[in-house]
């Protein structure tokens, strides 16, 4: 069976946090949640899969690529739900919208 994602060996390293040689993958048709305590690391494990974030070592696949190598037509593939957006205020959701459609086709 094919994966959707894999993650090898990740690590990354902040003042007084890091993740150590982090490793799994999610079949294709899968959906996953990840739980844990506020600080573990779930966050930082997507951000740095998705680049948002940048991982210390480590190789991230998605949809069969290199992370770094996903076009804007492979992003649209992917769902990711954060716990906080991090949008100023002032955007509102119209505003929201109008920026994704730049970014997105669908």
């Amino acid at each position: 069976m094919q994966n959707i994602l894999e993650i090898r060996g990740m690590c990354k390293k902040y003042a007084d946090f890091s993740l150590e040689s982090i490793s799994f993958a999610v079949p294709k048709g899968t959906i996953i949640g990840m739980a844990g305590e506020n600080g573990s690391g779930k966050s930082t494990i997507i951000k740095c899969a998705l680049n948002i974030d940048f991982m210390d070592s480590g190789e991230v696949e998605i949809l069969g690529k290199n992370s770094f190598s996903l076009k804007n037509k492979d992003r649209e593939q992917i769902g990711v739900i954060f716990e906080q957006t991090n949008f100023p205020v002032t955007m509102t959701p119209r505003k929201i919208g109008k920026m994704f459609s730049k970014i997105y086709r669908q």
